[in-house]
């Protein structure tokens, strides 16, 4: 879920040419973002969204069967006002997982007034034992903590 305010800016692109399929658009979200002293925070859009896929128990002590293989990739461009500038810069990479088993990847790349995040989740048809679930637990709590998705400016 983004914002019932967003409002799309030119046009959607799909390209569905390559595996798996993409598509783009920006948007415009007027008031998205919360000022709280001299801090500005909002949420990055549909970070939601890599939350709802991955569903684990507490203390799951036998296997589990992922019969449906997702893959995930979001890339966030965001303009920065020239009079702010981004407070909880996240490492520059950050992989938990691997290619066999579930894989969460984030880059984020902060140019002057523009930050880039990429975020990509991978779930291959897998049996999953007890090993792999600790890693989609370690993922889990990685997508659950605010400092993942929410991005805090201030004045400069």
């Amino acid at each position: 879920m983004v914002s019932p305010a967003a409002k799309l800016i030119g046009t959607t692109h799909y390209n569905f040419n390559t595996y798996p399929g993409v598509v783009s658009f920006d948007l415009q979200i007027p008031n998205f973002s919360s000022t709280q002293g001299k801090y500005t925070v909002f949420e990055l859009p549909c970070f939601s969204n890599l939350i709802s896929q991955i569903k684990v128990i507490d203390n799951r002590q036998t296997t589990l069967w992922q019969d449906e293989k997702i893959s995930l990739t979001y890339l966030w461009n965001i303009a920065i006002p020239a009079n702010q500038k981004v407070v909880n810069i996240m490492p520059k990479k950050l992989e938990i997982g691997s290619r066999n088993t579930a894989r969460f990847i984030r880059t984020v790349e902060n140019k002057g007034n523009n930050l880039q995040i990429k975020i990509k989740l991978e779930l291959p048809i897998d049996e999953v034992t007890l090993d792999k679930y600790r890693i989609l637990e370690q993922i889990q709590r990685k997508l659950a903590d605010p400092a993942e998705r929410n991005i805090i400016l201030t004045w400069r």
